[in-house]
């Protein structure tokens, strides 16, 4: 295969070749949020992508319990949590996205707490997923390699209320996960896209922020294309813990994909 400038595959991943599934999840409770100015910012940006399915995932109005790691671990049993409620649709769309863009408030310098709820919620039964891989395997753990690129825009009511604190909880949660947690651009964007929020027209008015948002959601698709075409052309090579969230990847043409590079 011939060798591609960075320029050449930057092209190729801009491209219909390498689709990925992008999640932009508003992580307010409430209906009308200051959250939702970057998060439409952010869908904003996606949908300048060519080969690139967004759909979102909001907080408010939702039902989620909180994980009581129960002492039977039927989780870890039935890869599935006991209660019924909203988690099962936030499940389904995580494990649906190939990159996840969390945007969040600074509730009591953390997240709120649905939101801790549902990733406590996910821990649980995606580990479960790992000890029934075991169970089939017959051998060793069989960690799952989600390698999701996350990105996180964090905003607060006062200029220094906890929002790099929030942001390193999501960086923790992707570790924990597998996935990849992505920044935007140095020096204004270390860990994530974090602004101050008093009021609407404030973060309306914070071109650094919005900015910061529309760099964190480039890199998102970016990373995640990678991941993708990476996959995609190793996938002969490459055993069932690096689909862990797709039975197959579906749609790809590996063939086509390889020509086109090297006639780039």
């Amino acid at each position: 295969m011939a060798v591609l400038t960075n320029q050449e595959m930057v092209n190729v991943l801009k491209g219909e070749d390498v689709k990925v599934n992008i999640l932009v999840i508003n992580c307010s409770p409430k209906a009308k949020s200051n959250s939702a100015i970057p998060a439409a910012e952010v869908i904003d940006q996606l949908s300048k992508w060519e080969g690139v399915n967004v759909d979102t995932f909001n907080f408010s109005n939702k039902k989620i319990e909180y994980c009581h790691h129960c002492a039977t671990h039927p989780c870890v049993k039935t890869q599935e949590c006991c209660f019924k409620d909203d988690y099962q649709d936030f499940r389904a769309k995580w494990l649906w996205a190939d990159g996840i863009v969390w945007v969040c408030p600074v509730y009591h310098m953390g997240p709120p707490s649905q939101v801790r709820g549902a990733l406590d919620r996910l821990s649980e039964v995606e580990f479960g997923n790992v000890h029934h891989r075991q169970e089939l395997k017959g051998g060793g753990l069989i960690y799952p390699k989600f390698y999701k690129a996350v990105g996180t825009i964090v905003h607060g009511a006062t200029r220094y209320g906890g929002q790099e604190l929030v942001c390193q909880y999501f960086v923790n949660h992707s570790v924990l996960l597998d996935c990849m947690p992505v920044s935007g651009d140095m020096p204004e964007c270390y860990i994530g896209a974090l602004g101050h929020s008093p009021n609407p027209e404030a973060l309306k008015n914070d071109k650094s922020f919005l900015e910061q948002t529309r760099t964190v959601a480039n890199r998102v698709v970016e990373c995640a294309k990678i991941v993708k075409a990476s996959r995609m052309l190793l996938c002969d090579d490459l055993d069932e813990q690096w689909f862990p969230s797709q039975e197959a990847m579906g749609g790809f043409d590996k063939e086509g994909f390889i020509a086109r590079l090297e006639n780039q």
